[in-house]
């Protein structure tokens, strides 16, 4: 009875199951499949990369060539191997998210950086991203408008060798800002560890990860001696088997 009612929808509508301009293009649908609601196109492009499509029943051929135009952007990549490319057509924004196998830049392979994979948008602006990525300690943002593959990389490849540089270059005052307002928020005291943990720990809103035990011994350490330097801590945590970068310590320490 459901599969007789979307049917309906289809002849009532005239909306088809495959928009023409697949059928304009070298992809090649697999598998296409509807809720009544919306509809999922699974395809393969000319190097045998996945494709997903979900789109709403209004989906115009216009909206498909802007999905093909960024397709043909993103697996214009060299040296890259997808696991999936997926689109969402939403209300007024196209969600992209890529999942990969391998990224190499340099011939070395920046996958263990990007372990989440990258998302992309498609807007009035053009083609953009949105994304994180782990570079030592730090858990940077990527965003911006998509120009070239050239401009993308040079960028990916700053963030992930020179993660402070990074952030003082791309975002200085969201950066100061958060230390500004973590600073205000916690008035931290050598006793008052609970909220320095609440805030520190929380990664969407901090660059540098830490946790509970190294923020436990850092006070330790201050507390018998409260003008210990940066290289003194590191040396007492390694002594007891603390592993910590001086972007760590350094994070704990402005709270003092």
């Amino acid at each position: 009875m459901i599969k007789q009612i979307v049917l309906i929808i289809f002849i009532v509508t005239g909306i088809s199951l495959y928009p023409e301009t697949w059928f304009k293009t070298n992809l090649t649908i697999v598998d296409t499949t509807s809720d009544g609601v919306s509809i999922k196109n699974s395809l393969l492009d000319t190097k045998n990369n996945r494709v997903v499509v979900k789109y709403p029943l209004n989906f115009t051929d216009e909206s498909a060539a802007k999905i093909q135009k960024a397709l043909t952007q993103i697996t214009s990549w060299d040296s890259v191997r997808y696991e999936l490319i997926k689109f969402s057509v939403l209300e007024n924004i196209t969600e992209i998210i890529v999942l990969l196998d391998e990224i190499k830049l340099n011939k070395v392979n920046l996958i263990q950086y990007i372990p989440s994979g990258m998302l992309f948008y498609i807007t009035s602006q053009g083609l953009e991203y949105d994304f994180r990525i782990n570079a030592e300690d730090f858990f940077l943002r990527i965003n911006g408008v998509y120009i070239n593959s050239a401009e993308f990389f040079t960028k990916l490849e700053d963030a992930i060798k020179n993660p402070e540089n990074y952030i003082e270059r791309h975002d200085p005052d969201f950066y100061m800002a958060k230390i500004n307002k973590l600073n205000q928020m916690l008035e931290i005291s050598m006793t008052d560890s609970d909220r320095m943990k609440r805030y520190l720990i929380n990664k969407d809103s901090f660059f540098v990860k830490v946790n509970d035990n190294l923020i436990d011994a850092i006070i330790s350490i201050k507390r018998k001696k409260y003008d210990v330097t940066l290289s003194e801590i590191i040396t007492l945590l390694a002594d007891e088997n603390i592993k910590a970068s001086k972007a760590q310590v350094e994070t704990v320490l402005k709270f003092f």
